[in-house]
């Protein structure tokens, strides 16, 4: 069947899954709330997960004349955001704020809607959430929970409780905040003062003298406040008082080296890691320093008590060698532990077989979309088989990236990001943009099980249809 002939269906399933391509049309209907007289935007949220997920804004023109020059803005709790189309779509990432434009192809037709595509690179820790929506200035609701600006503060942590683990080192422990959005971490305060921050959102701290400068015989009188992704900060804890003891001498003994370490993998990307405590000498042993081979700072720091420690962000089918030193309250290191080696598991076992897409198909189509004529880029090519999961493909547009499409198997009319490469046919349909007649060179590569990405398809010449057929 022509792929023009099925664009509605295939439309509706793109969206309802989450991995159109950018750039893709919605229906009028579900921007019923916007204005029949300016530039008005929604956002839809997508699949989500901790390490990757999917978004898209929808721009509605209701003027008389094309929208060129646009500013849409936003914040994003986690993660790194990329526009699935820098064809239509440039974006701007610093820290938490993020900028999009449009390109010279990015223009709002008069009466028309576009869909702007977005993927979400998280941190593996949190789920991103997007808040604070800006359209050329104007707040407008991000959907879900939020109606504009967040500007509620999470609660604050309850049940705080610490100890001195020496003269040197406070442990301290909470209860997590809750929040409208999401808390991403905790600051910790002596006496009204901040001294420290937490990594994320765990509710334990592990205060020393290299990292707050805690010191022998002191009395701390700490608190903890949360902060949310759009820096309100809670009121704080409970306070309480902890008093270090007192400096036993002159300590520049070492502990002993922690020993019996082991390395496990636990999937392509993680290991995990268990040591023997170690011992000290006149100081107590304050916690623990994990290293990797070739990289010069821990790579995790744990406390006295923590005798194993979660690795994460590797490479598949890779080997890693991993030392841990213990070190003390005065700051004395111990020597390394023994060396214990790991080699990651593979993603998949890739099977012969070439890696990049093969039989592409390109055709173009127009549609009247109001007042407007939208042109539309459908493309189909033969899944690489023996390459493990296909996780995303990009499309290239006159040799410049323009697109990333999530896997999608026709066969079955469901979206399946990731998707598992069992051969057949995937697709893609995007709206091209540009002047009509325009011919364009287009060609289509994937990311492959292994996380790489594979050779480019062979490159297919497609015109753009001057007129709704």
């Amino acid at each position: 069947m022509p792929l023009h002939k099925r664009r509605t269906k295939r439309k509706v399933l793109i969206c309802a899954a989450a991995v159109a391509a950018a750039g893709a049309l919605l229906p009028l209907a579900s921007l019923a709330s916007a204005g029949e007289d300016s530039l008005q935007a929604e956002l839809d949220m997508g699949r989500t997960t901790t390490w990757w997920s999917n978004a898209a804004f929808v721009l509605k023109n209701g003027t008389s004349s094309a929208k060129k020059d646009w500013t849409l803005e936003f914040e994003v709790s986690a993660g790194t955001v990329q526009v699935n189309s820098s064809w239509t779509t440039s974006a701007e990432q610093q820290d938490r704020h993020v900028v999009l434009k449009p390109t010279e192809h990015g223009a709002v037709a008069a009466g028309a809607h576009q869909r702007i595509d977005l993927g979400i690179q998280g941190d593996g820790k949190a789920v991103p959430e997007i808040t604070g929506c800006k359209l050329d200035g104007e707040p407008f609701s991000c959907g879900g929970k939020d109606d504009g600006p967040d500007t509620e503060a999470p609660t604050a942590p309850g049940n705080l409780t610490g100890k001195a683990e020496t003269n040197g080192t406070i442990s301290l422990k909470w209860s997590p905040s809750t929040d409208n959005r999401k808390v991403v971490f905790y600051e910790v305060f002596d006496k009204g003062k901040k001294i420290f921050a937490t990594s994320g959102d765990v509710t334990e701290a592990l205060l020393t003298a290299q990292n707050t400068g805690i010191r022998p015989e002191q009395r701390y009188d700490l608190s903890v406040k949360a902060v949310d992704a759009a820096g309100n900060v809670s009121t704080p804890s409970n306070r309480i008082t902890v008093t270090t003891p007192a400096d036993t001498g002159g300590d520049h003994r070492p502990p002993t080296a922690p020993t019996s370490l082991e390395a496990k993998a636990t999937g392509a990307t993680t290991a995990r890691l268990t040591w023997k405590k170690a011992t000290g000498t006149a100081s107590l042993v304050a916690g623990y320093r994990v290293y990797q081979k070739g990289v010069a700072e821990p790579v995790r720091t744990t406390g006295p008590d923590t005798l194993d420690a979660d690795i994460a962000g590797l490479k598949a089918s890779t080997a890693y060698a991993f030392t841990v030193k213990a070190f003390d309250a005065k700051g004395n290191v111990s020597p390394a532990s023994n060396e214990a080696t790991v080699t990651t598991d593979p993603s998949d076992e890739p099977a012969p077989g070439g890696s990049a897409p093969t039989n592409l198909e390109a055709k173009t189509w127009a549609v009247n979309d109001g007042p407007a004529v939208v042109h539309y880029l459908g493309l189909t090519w033969d899944v690489p088989k023996g390459q493990g999961d296909i996780l995303r493909y990009e499309v290239y547009l006159d040799g410049k990236f323009s697109t990333t499409v999530s896997y999608y198997d026709p066969a079955t009319a469901t979206g399946v990001p990731p998707g598992p490469a069992k051969g057949g046919k995937a697709l893609a349909e995007i709206t091209l943009g540009g002047e009509p007649g325009a011919t364009h060179k287009v060609k289509v590569r994937a990311q492959l099980g292994n996380g790489s990405w594979g050779e480019f398809s062979a490159e297919k010449s497609v015109t753009a249809k001057k007129n709704p057929s």
